[in-house]
């Protein structure tokens, strides 16, 4: 979405004017977009999180279930097999919990269950107890 890790929120404010500031679950600074489309997929939610002295350093945005499929086979095709994968059924992205591991020390997480994909910056470990915390509105597949 032309968020590079380090960007302040002030520059998130400025590029996304219509968004909303807030506080994280753990405490950080962040910035949330509602229902925006991103490389062919609509998005429920789209979170930047901000970590001291880092600047921006997750994202996680939240998808229906009915792109499970779509946002997986777009993160395959961008970064190939996933670093490590599991799942009830591999063949369905609903049920796949996915991750790439990046040489520059960032990640992408894929959660078909929980329509949630997390990109994280090499500088944003004390960020992630947010992940899960995020869950708590996003239903599960049934």
């Amino acid at each position: 979405m032309g968020v590079n890790f380090g960007a302040s929120l002030y520059d998130v404010e400025g590029k996304f004017p219509a968004g909303v500031t807030e506080t994280s679950p753990y405490g950080a600074p962040a910035f949330r977009l509602e229902n925006i489309s991103s490389s062919a997929t609509n998005y429920q939610d789209v979170i930047f999180e901000f970590a001291e002295n880092s600047g921006m350093q997750m994202v996680i945005a939240h998808f229906p279930a009915s792109s499970s499929a779509a946002v997986y086979q777009q993160l395959q095709n961008s970064f190939g097999p996933p670093s490590s994968s599991g799942g009830l059924n591999p063949s369905d992205a609903s049920t796949v919990e996915a991750s790439w591991q990046m040489v520059n020390g960032s990640a992408v997480l894929f959660s078909g269950p929980y329509h949630r994909l997390t990109i994280i910056g090499r500088d944003g470990g004390t960020l992630k107890p947010d992940i899960r915390l995020r869950d708590t509105d996003v239903p599960l597949a049934q």
